[in-house]
């Protein structure tokens, strides 16, 4: 009998490929019907066998809408749970890197963390709720952190994967790619379809449980990024530094350490570079 996965997300970018990575790996991938804050959706959506929920989505707006759906989806799902007629094996939950900021790279997931923003502080209250739904229905719980996500889908709004698209569509139209600060940040960038592959191997483990960061491991500067949508749109356009100082949200530096989720096999396997050439492409064809 095919396992049959609640994946909520699926219409953004990185839910999206985890819900195409489920089926390809025989599963039966259910989209999330409604809103993850509201409890009534949760229990419509949990009606019948659910083997596993995998709980992508998310809002970054650096404001109490962040508490609302990031921590309140998790409340949300804890409700409905309580009086579901049967409970999931497990519950993959996708947080983030930005937990880590204000503490020195590399990140392990064992540091204490204590983030500025109201963004990561949502993620982090999700992350307790994840943890605490874990013990009380005995279900393997999975938190995975994850780094910058680049690739096919990043959506400029979203704010999740930095500037490529804002310097993808600039670069397109032959325009300055403006960097700020002096461009040497650095980001262990990672391809999506590395985080999908590390959302399926949480599902498929059975010892997984716990906190992993997921990331691209190397430290890759902005200059370099921006090097990379220049050449891969064929552009002319200059490459402007604009200066300004690293703020708290936008640290100088991040690297996150994956020792602990290599140890289960996962690994980076595509390179941040062809995300860019596989984001550009389909930009210039849409």
């Amino acid at each position: 009998m095919e396992e049959r996965v609640i994946i909520t997300g699926t219409t953004g970018f990185i839910g999206g490929r985890a819900a195409l990575a489920f089926e390809e790996a025989g599963y039966r991938a259910v989209p999330f019907a409604g809103n993850v804050a509201e409890v009534e959706d949760w229990r419509r959506n949990l009606k019948g066998r659910i083997d596993l929920i995998v709980h992508l989505a998310g809002t970054r707006t650096e404001s109490d809408r962040d508490y609302e759906i990031n921590a309140g989806g998790v409340r949300s799902l804890a409700e409905a749970l309580r009086k579901a007629a049967q409970k999931p094996a497990a519950l993959i939950f996708a947080s983030t890197q930005a937990l880590y900021c204000g503490l020195t790279p590399p990140f392990t997931e064992e540091m204490p963390v204590s983030p500025p923003t109201k963004y990561a502080q949502s993620k982090l209250e999700a992350e307790r709720a994840v943890s605490e739904l874990g013990r009380e229905h005995d279900m393997r719980a999975v938190i995975l952190r994850l780094s910058t996500v680049l690739g096919e889908g990043v959506r400029e709004k979203s704010r999740m994967s930095g500037p490529l698209a804002l310097w993808t569509r600039d670069a397109v139209a032959g325009k300055p790619i403006q960097v700020f600060q002096d461009g040497r940040q650095t980001r262990d960038y990672i391809h999506v379809d590395d985080v999908a592959a590390a959302i399926l191997l949480a599902a498929k483990s059975g010892e997984m449980k716990g906190i992993f960061n997921v990331g691209g491991e190397r430290p890759i500067e902005l200059l370099t990024l921006a090097g990379w949508v220049k050449r891969a749109a064929g552009s002319g356009s200059e490459i402007v530094i604009r200066g300004g100082d690293a703020s708290t949200a936008d640290p100088r530096a991040l690297c996150s350490d994956t020792t602990k989720i290599r140890k289960f096999g996962w690994r980076p396997l595509k390179s941040p570079r062809e995300a860019v050439r596989q984001y550009v492409a389909r930009f210039e064809r849409v």
